[in-house]
């Protein structure tokens, strides 16, 4: 499993014309199994509907992190919060906004146990594993947000 050093392919592309040209991505108010979206991990993006507000971050698990941004955004608990994205969200809707994939990456975590499914690896080692595959995400999503 040598996954350090792999460049991963974006989904964004510029085009002829010098436009960043993102991926269609899903409504941030979807409901339901997101099966593509399970376990994947990567760089996002959450952009509204008029273009005006753009978030991006990463993730080790896409679809855990859409439906906590869409139920943190509709939550009470942010009514009042200074935190933009659910103040946004609450005022416009989970419904205005889109959920983009911007980047794929490679889970080191899941990695290890598709190449080795029969081992147990302690708690340690599954976090430290998942630290890793953490740190790299934000490397790259640095990358994103200082262009």
């Amino acid at each position: 499993m040598n996954s350090r050093h792999q460049e991963y392919s974006s989904l964004c592309y510029i085009s002829p014309n010098g436009d960043i040209i993102v991926p269609e991505g899903i409504s941030l108010g979807t409901k339901g199994p997101l099966p593509s979206l399970n376990l994947q991990s990567g760089i996002y993006e959450i952009a509204s509907s008029d273009g005006e507000d753009l978030y991006i971050r990463s993730t080790i698990d896409h679809a855990t992190r859409l439906r906590s941004h869409r139920d943190l955004g509709s939550s009470d608990r942010w009514l009042n919060t200074t935190h933009r994205l659910y103040s946004i969200v609450r005022t416009l809707s989970p419904e205005s906004f889109t959920y983009s994939v911007l980047q794929p990456a490679k889970n080191l975590l899941t990695s290890f146990n598709e190449v080795h499914p029969g081992f147990n690896l302690s708690i340690k080692d599954a976090q430290l594993l998942e630290a890793f595959t953490k740190y790299e995400l934000a490397i790259v999503e640095q990358s994103y947000l200082d262009h």
